[in-house]
């Protein structure tokens, strides 16, 4: 669900947009569904467990620049001891679907 705040230019005639989009999941789309990331927050290491397949791993900052990018990870561990403190997002997708979860960097 995403919400928008729209304006002129002027910044005025305030209105919101409501976007809301569904995915319809089958058996075989199912696999992100219980993905456990922990600790939250964490140090120096996330663990990610629950992975029925290899999935990218892409970890945001707050302004949407990539603070590191993985691909095919099988599950395990992730050292996150270079980024700094802060909020992140950690996004994980396969071809079929992805799931982001916000993280705490102590």
């Amino acid at each position: 669900m995403f919400i928008k705040y729209i304006t002129d230019d002027h910044y005025r005639s305030p209105e919101w947009e409501l976007q809301y989009s569904g995915l319809v999941k089958t058996e075989e789309s199912l696999q992100l569904t219980y993905l456990l990331v922990f600790p939250n927050p964490a140090s120096d290491i996330l663990n990610i467990s629950g992975m029925q397949t290899a999935l990218d791993i892409i970890i945001y900052d707050l302004s949407g620049k990539i603070q590191f990018d993985l691909t095919s990870f099988e599950g395990g561990l992730i050292d996150i001891s270079n980024l700094a403190s802060g909020i992140y997002f950690l996004r994980m997708q396969n071809d079929k679907e992805s799931q982001m979860v916000k993280f705490i960097k102590e």
